[in-house]
Parts: structure tokens; sequence; C-alpha cells
């Protein structure tokens, strides 16, 4: 008796599920999204809660960088957010890794993108094409590419790692910030 009101309410669960989804809107987005975009250029929005736009962007244009010459008041102090004391004076060769590649973007928008020599897989910028990956699978730290790259700078989280791969890079006489 257990197991039968188990697939009933399995069967049910599923049913309402495939339902309720069935009812969204995914396949009239061009219509919403056309919509939308008037109204934005109209500055017309009357719910901005309810207002609906892209379920996806496949791609993005490459970030343009606010200067091309850009001067960074070295050096700077700093604690990073391991709770390490850190000095920032040289940022000619960075290697900036995330999960989403986030860092690599916000460089290239502060102009400094050719200062970039390292990166992670999500970094798929077409400027960065050519510069090694130092991650395997996006989330984990090759130390031994890192510290072949003979990189000034190393700006990291704990999107990826292991931590001890941040810990040997550090121990290695590398600047890192967390």
């Amino acid at each position: 008796m257990l197991k039968q009101a188990r697939v009933t309410a399995l069967a049910l669960g599923t049913a309402a599920m495939l339902t309720l989804t069935g009812c969204a809107s995914w396949d009239n987005t061009s219509t919403t999204n056309a919509a939308l975009q008037k109204e934005l250029q109209e500055g017309d929005i009357q719910d901005i809660a309810n207002a609906t736009g892209p379920a996806r962007v496949d791609s993005l244009a490459e970030v343009e960088p606010v200067t091309d010459s850009p001067s960074p008041a070295l050096p700077v102090e700093l604690t990073d957010a391991d709770g390490n004391d850190v000095v920032v004076d040289d940022v000619s060769r960075i290697v900036a890794l995330d999960l989403y590649g986030t860092y690599t973007k916000t460089l290239r928008g502060l102009g400094l993108g050719e200062n970039i020599i390292g990166r992670t897989v999500s970094s798929t910028e077409e400027s960065l094409k050519d510069i090694p990956s130092v991650t395997a699978g996006g989330h984990d730290i090759n130390v031994e590419a890192v510290l072949n790259l003979d990189p000034s700078l190393v700006i990291v989280d704990h999107s990826i790692g292991p931590a001890s791969a941040i810990d040997q890079i550090r121990a290695a006489g590398v600047t890192t910030v967390v």
C-alpha cells in the first residue's frame, strides 16, 4: 500500500511539474524582447518588477577599455580576502583566475588587457585566444603552468582552486591577491 501511495504521489508531482512548465512562455521571447526593448527605449516601463527580457545571451561583445594607456598608481597595499597583507608593485604580467572569466573582462575594461598572460578556460574573449589557460576543466589551477608564465601578479578567487594551489603560488614568491 505504501509503495502504491509513493508511485501515485510521484505521478501527480510529475504531472503538476509538466503542466506548470508547459505554461511558460519560453517560445515567445522574441515578441516579449521586442516589447521590452521598445519600452526601454521610450522610457515607458510602468511595472519594472514584471518586465521580462532575454532568457539567454549567446555571446557578448568584448569589453571596451576605458583607456588605451593605463598608468596604475603603484605600489598598492591591501589585505586580500584571505587576510594576507599584499603589496602590488608590478602589473606587467597578470594571471587572472576565476570561474566565470570576470577578472579578464575587468582587466580589459581597465585597459590592462595587454598585461594578461594567463587565464582560465572561462575567459573566452577573442583577444585572449592565444593566452594560455592554466586551469583544467575550468576549476583546478595548474600551479606549474602558472609559475612557468613568470607572473608579476596573480588575481584569483576561491571559485577555482584548490586553496592549496593558491598557497603554493604565494609561497613561490608571486604576488597573489585573493
